[in-house]
């Protein structure tokens, strides 16, 4: 209820992890009073900041200060999950520079990568020991997957990774204005400006069932995240990203048209395929995704090259222009 993910409480039980809530004042703001007195009693090992359905990400900063005050040896592990492009574009703190001890999770979502998971800190000791136990666990790298992160990390760089988290965001807040304008439509928190992030949630009234709904968007050719309630809001809302449809490289004028397909999808007097037109015109005119090597630049790669200069691009350095990759 705290937008955190719903398998976190049962992974920390099969691992014999005694979880106790962050104390939260709304669905988005730390209690920090309740969390220091927590902190006191408590000195807990592990600070894990954990948001999946969220919209304005936590800062770990005061968190930083309170543990610094009260428990010194608590680690604080921020899951940037969501949130990897936006912080790797810059639109988004990196957690690290926030007080995060490390930070990391999956590379799909605003990183627009394969299926892989990583995990970061800038203090050899965790590193270490994180390594440690990695080789354990991860039983095979998949090179496949490997490159094509890779290759993610390196059009991050290269090709408009800023702007495309920068874009993400705006988009997203965009949309959310042009949705909560329709009388029958409500977005979440309108007063602080919808969203700092990709997501926004949207409560629609509507007089079928909304799982129906959601599977006429669907036909629509409009995916969204269906929940019977969000934090802070009791009623069924869709969790909708503007990550995709950025990296397919919607800008904000044509935000307006997909707002106005949206809308049509929710009203079920318009039918199926007169929506899904629309979408299919939108989506041809962004038939690849943008913020990416061209087919002819990955042609004109070498193989192999020293892995050392791949992890110039972690440590800060510039790295050639012409790049490739061997594990």
């Amino acid at each position: 209820n705290r937008g955190g993910h719903p398998s976190t409480p049962t992974i920390a039980k099969r691992l014999g992890i005694r979880l106790l809530d962050m104390p939260m004042l709304s669905p988005h703001d730390l209690d920090l009073d309740a969390l220091e007195t927590l902190i006191k009693e408590e000195r807990p090992r592990l600070i894990y900041i954990d948001q999946s359905t969220f919209l304005f990400p936590l800062d770990p900063a005061p968190i930083r200060w309170l543990v610094d005050r009260h428990s010194p040896s608590t680690l604080i592990h921020f899951d940037s999950s969501h949130l990897n492009g936006l912080v790797l574009g810059g639109a988004c703190w990196n957690p690290l520079d926030r007080g995060a001890d490390s930070f990391g999770g999956s590379t799909h979502k605003t990183l627009p990568g394969p299926h892989k998971a990583f995990l970061a800190s800038r203090q050899k000791d965790i590193m270490e020991r994180i390594n440690d136990k990695m080789v354990h666990f991860v039983s095979h790298v998949h090179v496949a997957g490997t490159v094509s992160l890779a290759l993610v990390l390196l059009e991050m760089r290269h090709c408009g990774g800023v702007d495309y988290a920068k874009t993400t965001v705006e988009n997203a807040r965009e949309f959310a204005h042009l949705l909560h304008r329709h009388e029958r439509l409500n977005v979440a928190e309108a007063e602080r400006g919808f969203t700092d992030c990709h997501q926004l949630w949207v409560t629609p009234k509507l007089d079928g069932d909304p799982w129906e709904m959601g599977d006429r968007l669907y036909c629509c050719g409009l995916w969204v995240n269906n929940f019977d309630a969000l934090p802070g809001i009791n009623a069924h809302t869709f969790r909708l990203s503007m990550s995709e449809a950025t990296k397919l490289g919607l800008k904000k004028d044509e935000v307006k048209e997909l707002a106005d397909i949206f809308i049509q999808g929710l009203d079920s007097s318009i039918p199926e395929s007169e929506v899904a037109r629309q979408v299919k015109a939108l989506r041809q005119r962004h038939p690849r995704p943008v913020y990416g090597f061209t087919e002819e630049q990955l042609g004109a790669i070498d193989f192999p090259f020293p892995l050392e200069q791949f992890l110039q691009f972690f440590g800060g350095n510039e790295v050639e222009e012409r790049m490739v990759f061997r594990t």
